[in-house]
């Protein structure tokens, strides 16, 4: 492990180690049975000693006995005294001493995960070691501690993020790449201790939510207590679909944005609500509310039922995968553009009636503009055409379809001029407009560059060039004004 300039890790380990042995020498247990000894009444000293001999034999025992190990985890420590020897050791960690807002005075120290809601002082932190060291001795437990201030210090602490995906039915695992992977929620709910419902709602139709767990490397914060400050300075480290980091003020948007490119993939209303941070076995032992699995759980997304049609295949995985990576390795991805990928997959998750298609409707339209420059109407389906077609036959089609598109956006909009299609006619045009939505979306990040509309519509065939000038709307104009018109 790397270690901070001008520090003796060695000796500092051994000090905290020391003092960690101390407090435990001197610690008492409760949540734990009493010792049988061979007289009724013998001296405290003595009760003490087999007292603790009996719980160092149990934190043996845990190491290979699961029972052991349960009763183990579930036991606690309570002292006299603040164990001040150790605490006063860890704040002459550099990387303790180096954190925003932490000075000397301070009494204690709060350990922030990357998340919203873990919070634990140093003194907690202190006992849950002397807990540890009953059961890998004192050294052990002061090195694991030096180890997660290291890795605070460089964003490093291993760590799996699971988001919960309502709507996607998982059968099997899926793998992803870069150590990501689907499955059910089910499926991985054991192996990261997590509880037997994903959110605080419980979903109405029973379905078995899935999951996506992918590999991050996150730093936790460290803020001084009593101290009203906002989040560290700290981003988290992301392995898929491609190396990039994220700061934690935009971390839960970040998952949001990888359910709304499998909504656009799917064609099918996707949410997330939850989303869980597991840390490795050995942050657990140092913190074991961090080991548990820490979550942060939002509000409704979706009025609309979450339900695909069908299972989810590998063909969908496979175009999900090249979305993501095309996502985040695009140059151009601005906020505006991830604007146009929630509006676009928010019209999948709309409620019905009337005025909820309209809504939808005029959703796909703003991810258009959007995706298209800014454009509408005649130079968008244009834009369209070339982006979208190869051939003259479909450039034709495209335009039109974008076109039609267009015009009912229009009526809704304007209705003083015309009137909206009748509503058993809105799903046609709704599902008209999304399906050019996503294919934009997906045409856009398949390239490598942003795009160069002048030369992209330059792929226009001959047959479909003049098809669509013929159709371009024409303004009045006096007989002394030119009229010039921008591609």
């Amino acid at each position: 492990m790397d270690t901070p300039d001008g520090f003796d890790d060695t000796s500092w380990v051994e000090r905290f180690g020391g003092a960690l042995e101390k407090v435990a020498a001197g610690a008492w247990l409760w949540n734990f049975p009493p010792p049988v000894l061979p007289a009724p009444i013998v001296p405290i000293e003595v009760y003490r000693e087999a007292y603790d001999r009996a719980y160092r034999t149990l934190a043996e025992r845990a190491r290979h006995d699961p029972e052991a190990a349960a009763q183990f985890a579930m036991s606690s420590l309570t002292v006299d005294h603040d164990p001040a020897e150790a605490m006063t050791i860890v704040r002459e960690h550099p990387v303790v001493k180096s954190a925003p807002g932490v000075s000397d005075g301070n009494l204690t120290i709060r350990f922030r995960l990357a998340n919203r809601l873990l919070f634990t002082d140093l003194k907690t932190v202190v006992l849950n070691l002397v807990k540890l060291s009953f059961q890998c001795g004192g050294q052990d437990a002061a090195l694991r501690m030096h180890r997660y201030l290291t890795a605070i210090a460089d964003g490093r602490v291993p760590a799996h993020e699971i988001i919960v995906i309502h709507g996607l039915s998982v059968k099997r695992r899926y793998r992803l790449g870069q150590g990501a992977y689907l499955a059910s929620y089910k499926d991985i709910r054991t192996e990261f201790n997590l509880p037997d419902k994903p959110d605080l709602w419980p979903e109405k139709d029973g379905t078995d939510p899935a999951v996506l767990v992918r590999k991050v490397e996150c730093g936790p914060g460290l803020i001084p207590d009593g101290h009203d400050v906002g989040l560290p300075d700290t981003r988290v480290g992301y392995r898929f679909p491609t190396e990039y980091h994220c700061d934690l003020k935009s971390w839960f948007d970040d998952s949001g944005l990888l359910v709304d490119l499998f909504s656009v993939v799917l064609r099918a209303p996707l949410q997330t609500r939850t989303r869980f941070v597991c840390v490795p076995a050995w942050v657990g032992e140092i913190d074991p509310n961090a080991g548990a699995g820490a979550s942060e759980t939002t509000g409704w997304r979706s009025y609309v039922p979450s339900k695909t049609k069908d299972d989810l295949i590998q063909s969908h995985v496979d175009a999900f995968v090249e979305l993501a990576h095309g996502w985040y390795s695009h140059p151009d991805r601005k906020p505006a553009m991830a604007g146009a990928l929630g509006r676009l997959a928010g019209s999948f998750s709309r409620p019905g009636g009337p005025f909820g298609q309209q809504d939808r409707i005029l959703d796909v339209a703003i991810a258009l503009e959007v995706l298209y420059g800014g454009k509408t109407g005649h130079r968008l389906a244009r834009r369209a055409a070339a982006l979208l077609g190869t051939s003259a036959d479909e450039q034709t089609a495209t335009y039109d379809h974008a076109r039609g598109f267009y015009h009912t956006r229009s009526a809704i909009l304007h209705t003083d001029n015309k009137q909206p299609p009748p509503i058993d006619q809105l799903d046609q045009h709704l599902q008209a407009g999304q399906d050019l939505g996503c294919r934009t979306l997906t045409a856009l990040l398949q390239r490598q560059t942003p795009p160069d509309w002048a030369n992209i519509q330059k792929n226009l065939e001959p047959d479909a060039q003049n098809y669509i000038e013929q159709r371009k709307p024409r303004k009045n104009t006096s007989c002394c004004t030119p009229t010039t018109h921008k591609p």
